[in-house]
């Protein structure tokens, strides 16, 4: 029995409510990627993402099954709220910075630039602390950089370019 791939996403929050709307329609997802993404949240796009599959025998009922499902109520719980979801992060993690990592990279790459640069004109005895204080954010900004320009097109290379990732 093989297991084929029926989606694969970024977000935890919507592979868990597929896995679960599709077990409870008698299917047998399974998940990959699911703790690796945890342990290495940056590596998610690496990793291929959350990566539902199912037994190949299932595949076809499964997506007539998902067109027939509808929503109770006007109640998404996996749309996008990024404010809520920056600010959960660096409550969660006790670090302000933090959730600046749901930024897309490009904006958090700019807001980190210009607030340094704003910081070293103010005073450099102040920038010095605060820079030395804030090296997460370059940090975070590396892992994404690396996981998203050099691991995964070396992942993909690696692998079969024909398999979706």
């Amino acid at each position: 029995m093989a297991l084929i791939l029926a989606h694969a996403t970024d977000n935890p929050a919507q592979a868990v409510t597929l896995f679960s709307l599709l077990e409870s329609g008698g299917f047998h997802p399974e998940i990959f990627g699911f703790h690796h993404g945890f342990i290495a949240i940056a590596y998610v796009g690496a990793l291929g993402g959350f990566r539902l599959m199912l037994p190949e025998h299932e595949i076809d009922s499964a997506k007539t099954f998902l067109k027939t499902v509808q929503p109770t109520s006007d109640y998404d719980p996996i749309r996008p709220r990024l404010m809520k979801d920056i600010i959960y992060a660096s409550i969660l993690t006790m670090n302000p910075f933090f959730g600046l990592y749901l930024l897309p990279l490009a904006l958090l790459s700019l807001i980190y630039a210009v607030t340094m640069i704003a910081i070293f004109m103010i005073g450099r005895d102040i920038f010095i602390g605060i820079f030395i204080s804030s090296l997460l954010i370059p940090f975070v900004i590396a892992i994404r950089a690396h996981a998203t320009y050099i691991a995964l097109p070396a992942l993909r290379t690696q692998n079969d370019s024909s398999r979706p990732i």
